[in-house]
């Protein structure tokens, strides 16, 4: 079963409420103070509240990588475990593609067992546990977030900011797939209601927004973020400077403009992710990642954002890295290099030979560009790099 999107909105409650158009389920639940998205019926199963799974639907949608999304289950599960629950969680995973579930389950790898991720379907190996003397919960339908009562699209917005905590128009307009325009209408609203505020003249370089302390709140109980719980995660990881950070966050609607016409169609995008060790196998980052479909495949695009504050033989060695690395990857990836022309011409020249792509990585399309280009004109092929001055 995948639930299509619906007006509920993209957070873990929202899609909850979607799929109890179609499925066994009720919420959302209340154990005390903490507020959880829903559980299995358990009048429809004849079960005991104590051994009921609890459910926390996930999607692209809600703004967080699935290395993020799995810290913030790992999070819940520490938060239940003190409470002295020791119920089952079922994860639905309500992405469009496969990429956002497989790379939820990597992270996943080796932590809790009884953290079952689905593709929507009810798994059918869950194990049923809990403990007699737990605490009650009960059905809470008027304990929706208070986020959840917005629009859509300024869920989404607030979702963004969430995470990107202060950015200007077109990076949340990036980052939420919409047009400036109608990004910046649904911002005035929301400093209207006080969840959003202008940054003050001349405190940032350009004019941007941020989360006021009661939007970020609200955000983080749409999220599920426990009260007082250890959740390092919902936030970019730092970077080098403005121009990095821009570059990177606008990253989504680069593919969105550049390769469109080309059968590009991007799901979501994220800069400067932290964690996916486990999903590529190794501790480097991407400045930038994205994922969707290139014609009919299912691809990820890499960004990496070269300023060229090192030397010409460790730029071309950095990259050439990351490209041998993705080569063995499941899922085919488009990596791109912006930076300026001199870190273009010494990565493409240097002592690393890329001219050996084509024969060795057929997984990986390499495409250079110059980061003064107003919107990339080359076309990614795999197994052969491309250079855009």
């Amino acid at each position: 079963m995948s639930v299509p999107f619906t007006d509920f909105g993209p957070t873990p409650f929202g899609l909850l409420q979607a799929m109890r158009q179609t499925d066994p389920v009720v919420g959302p639940i209340r154990v005390g103070k903490l507020l959880l998205p829903g559980a299995l019926d358990p009048t429809v199963f004849d079960l005991s509240p104590a051994v009921v799974p609890f459910i926390y639907p996930v999607s692209e949608q809600m703004g967080l990588p699935p290395s993020e999304t799995a810290g913030l289950l790992k999070a819940l599960m520490r938060t239940l475990h003190r409470r002295k629950l020791y119920n089952s969680l079922w994860v639905p995973v309500l992405a469009q593609g496969s990429w956002y579930q497989f790379a939820l389950e990597a992270e996943l790898f080796g932590c809790d067992s009884h953290i079952y991720v689905t593709d929507g379907t009810f798994p059918q190996n869950i194990v049923l546990t809990g403990v007699r003397d737990a605490p009650s919960w009960q059905v809470d339908q008027g304990g929706l977030p208070r986020l959840c009562s917005y629009s859509v699209v300024a869920q989404h917005v607030l979702l963004a900011l969430g995470r990107l905590r202060q950015a200007s128009t077109s990076e949340i307009a990036a980052a939420v797939g919409r047009s400036e325009r109608s990004v910046r209408d649904v911002l005035v609203i929301l400093a209207s209601e006080g969840v959003v505020t202008r940054t003050a003249p001349g405190a940032t370089k350009y004019p941007s927004w941020q989360l006021t302390r009661q939007g970020l709140l609200h955000v983080r109980r749409a999220w599920g973020v426990p009260g007082k719980a250890s959740f390092s995660g919902g936030r970019e990881a730092s970077a080098a400077g403005y121009r990095h950070r821009h570059l990177a966050r606008l990253w989504p609607q680069w593919l969105r403009q550049a390769w469109g016409r080309y059968g590009v169609e991007v799901f979501a995008g994220w800069s400067e992710v932290r964690g996916l060790r486990y999903t590529f196998l190794t501790r480097k980052r991407p400045d930038a990642l994205a994922y969707g479909l290139y014609g009919e495949r299912e691809v990820l695009f890499w960004l990496e954002v070269e300023s060229g504050h090192r030397s010409r033989e460790v730029l071309s060695m950095r990259v050439w890295e990351r490209v041998n690395l993705l080569q063995h990857n499941v899922y085919p990836v488009i990596f791109v290099v912006m930076g300026p022309p001199w870190v273009v011409e010494a990565i493409w020249h240097g002592s690393t030979p890329f001219w050996s792509v084509p024969s060795r990585h057929s997984n990986v399309a390499v495409v250079f560009v110059n980061w003064r280009s107003k919107q990339i004109q080359v076309r990614p092929t795999f197994g052969e790099v491309v250079i855009q001055m």
